[in-house]
């Protein structure tokens, strides 16, 4: 491996953003007057539209929760939200939850069925806040090992009643605050009190998004246009490439014509080349490669899809301008899955028709209490769709470990990936038919041309044609993250990927009739056309057309080292709240570019044979047009290297 010279110029520029959020709905004060009266009455539904229009907020409930009720008309105010909600609600069994900063659900109440009575014992009751203070509802509190335990109502107040005397751990947990535990000794008859204030989890609150945010937030309140594509609604449809996964968000436009990888992603109202142009691809929010298109290959191809994701978000409009890298047309970030407080893990044999065979895991979980840990990843064989004695075959392992702090987490990411898969180009032909030039299915991919060697200028050059698309190597990223109080956050991504790289490709180019091909060749009408099959000589020649192929080996070694620094500081006001974002984005990358072009003269049919031609002249004398069937032994030879050096503040 080379090692990277690289000196990073380190300088911090704020980038000011600005978000006004509704304050905390329990707390906001805003002046309500509600009207009892008969003849004030209307439906609840559209008591509750009156409600969102004067606070602002979004109130999401089925229609059958509100079917058939009445509640007072809204005309002036006086009241805090809670309590004007409370109030319209009035009798009907119907609960509510919060859900972000703007939005609450609505909920039939289902009262728990009768129980029998249990023998006397103690009580153990408390509260469950967040750090703000405020009531968690419905947080679950219970006893480890029984099934004994209480769920906190709309202020975060639980009672657990009837416990029997002894010693216990009592737990509590909530989807998107960490859990926590605490030691209780009950008597009978007598009451225990034991509060709980909970931190907010950031490994487990799936539904915030953070894609060129920065900081988390419901996607129903981001700020800029979000696309979020979660791993079940992903493994629905088991993707093989990116383009599959890409295809199922509105806007944008994707294929993998060639393959699996160095797929074309266009997005809407931008004309694009193909690859990722205006686009950055991102994997756990640090571009997949920093330097777009150019001469070196697409970002995809350091990139596989495997069950370690967890989410895909997509971010556009201005924001993907601020937070990416050439992507006026969005960010496509793919987030990792990182253990939780259970073991899972996932397993998946996949088999089809032409030799097509792969597996799949991935594993995650804790490590005792404060570690977490995910791995996964895949190895494949598959030999079609297009069938050409080349197959795409390789493996992929990845994985974190995360150590929780108090208010943070620090993380370490690994990727191993070793990895060929075959690129087709189609073939056009003038017919003017809709039937293809060779089978449906076929390929002029050719496993003889895996096997032939040509002098250059740096020595002789031996085919790795067969390799196709290949990439070998890895990656490493810490993760540090850190909430320091008072509204200060701090967050670090330092990556450093080394990957070998190559990009072996066939270019179909015109066919001819064998004899219309061969008579350019000729000094002479009566010359005299030999076509022969490289590999069988001796076995009669019953071609009919020929056509020649470039056949371009592209050699890219890659190395990256990045850095993601960002600095926050949270200010919140009565009806406010306002986010200060410093960053900056440092990166070096080095790319070798090593092309060798030749040509080769092939049969026209499916997983053609190599041809060789020979002219031999009225005078006796042979003139050989290939030679183990190449036509031209170098058309283009490229051996260059780039450097990049990136700042953005």
């Amino acid at each position: 491996m080379r090692k990277l010279i690289t000196v990073f110029v380190v300088g911090v520029v704020g980038v000011w953003a600005f978000a006004g959020h509704a304050q905390q709905l329990a707390s906001k004060g805003v002046d309500v007057k509600l009207l009892n009266q008969p003849n004030q009455l209307v439906t609840l539904g559209e008591a509750l539209s009156k409600l969102e229009e004067a606070y602002n907020v979004h109130i999401v409930y089925d229609d059958s929760v509100v079917r058939g009720r009445t509640a007072p008309l809204l005309v002036s105010a006086s009241q805090k939200f809670q309590k004007a909600l409370e109030t319209v609600l009035g009798e009907s069994p119907i609960t509510y939850k919060k859900v972000g900063a703007r939005t609450v659900v609505l909920q039939p109440f289902e009262p728990a069925p009768p129980t029998p009575a249990k023998p006397p014992g103690g009580t153990i009751k408390g509260a469950v806040t967040d750090e703000t203070g405020e009531g968690i509802p419905l947080a679950q509190v219970f006893l480890e090992g029984t099934t004994i335990g209480d769920a906190a109502d709309n202020k975060g107040a639980y009672e657990i009643t009837n416990v029997p005397s002894g010693t216990y751990t009592l737990r509590t947990r909530v989807i998107g605050y960490k859990s926590e535990t605490a030691k209780v000794t009950v008597s009978e008859d007598e009451t225990v009190t034991q509060d709980f204030t909970l931190a907010l989890d950031i490994l487990s609150m799936e539904e915030v998004v953070t894609t060129a945010t920065r900081t988390g937030r419901v996607q129903k309140e981001a700020t800029t246009s979000m696309a979020v594509v979660p791993a079940k609604r992903i493994e629905q449809f088991k993707p093989q490439s990116v383009a599959e996964v890409l295809r199922t968000i509105p806007g944008i436009y994707a294929e993998e014509g060639g393959g699996e990888v160095a797929v074309n992603s266009f997005v809407r109202g931008l004309p694009a080349p193909g690859q990722f142009r205006y686009q950055t691809l991102q994997e756990d929010g640090i571009p997949v490669r920093t330097v777009p298109g150019g001469f070196i290959s697409a970002e995809d191809v350091f990139f596989r899809h495997d069950l370690n994701v967890r989410t895909l978000e997509v971010a556009k409009g201005g924001a993907s301008t601020l937070f990416g890298i050439n992507a006026p047309g969005g960010i496509i970030n793919y987030i990792s899955k990182t253990g939780g407080n259970v073991m899972r893990t996932n397993l998946r044999f996949t088999g089809a028709e032409r030799n097509y065979y792969r597996a799949d895991f991935n594993t995650n979980g804790p490590l005792g209490d404060d570690y977490r840990f995910n791995i996964g990843g895949f190895y494949r064989f598959d030999e079609g769709p297009r069938i050409s004695g080349l197959p795409t075959q390789g493996l992929q392992i990845k994985g974190n470990v995360t150590r929780l702090l108090d208010t943070g987490h620090l993380r370490l990411y690994f990727k191993y990936m070793d990895d060929r898969v075959q690129f087709l180009l189609p073939f056009a032909h003038n017919s003017q038919t809709l039937e293809p030039a060779i089978e449906s299915d076929g390929t002029h991919n050719s496993a003889e041309a895996a096997d032939f060697t040509v002098p250059t200028p740096g020595g002789t050059f031996e085919s790795t044609m067969d390799r196709g698309v290949m990439t070998k190597g890895g990656s490493v990223m810490f993760e540090y993250y850190n909430e320091w109080g008072d509204g200060w956050s701090i967050e670090n991504k330092t990556r450093w990927m080394d990957f070998e790289h190559e990009f072996n490709i066939f270019i179909p180019f015109v066919a001819a009739f064998r004899d219309a091909f061969a008579e350019q060749f000729k000094e002479n009408p009566n010359d005299r056309a030999v076509y022969s099959f490289t590999n069988r000589p001796q076995q009669a020649f019953n071609a009919d057309a020929v056509m020649q192929q470039g056949l371009w080996a592209r050699f890219r070694p890659t190395e990256e080292l990045a850095n993601q620094f960002s600095l926050q500081k949270r200010l919140e006001t009565e009806n406010s709240r306002h986010v200060f974002s410093f960053g900056a984005y440092l990166s070096r990358t080095e790319v070798t570019d090593k092309q060798i072009r030749t040509t080769g003269l092939f049969e026209m049919a499916n997983e053609p044979r190599m041809v060789d031609l020979k002219i031999i002249g009225v005078d006796g004398d042979t003139t050989e047009i290939t030679r183990n069937g190449i036509s031209e032994v170098s058309n283009n030879f490229f051996n260059r290297e780039f450097g990049s050096n990136t700042v953005a503040v």
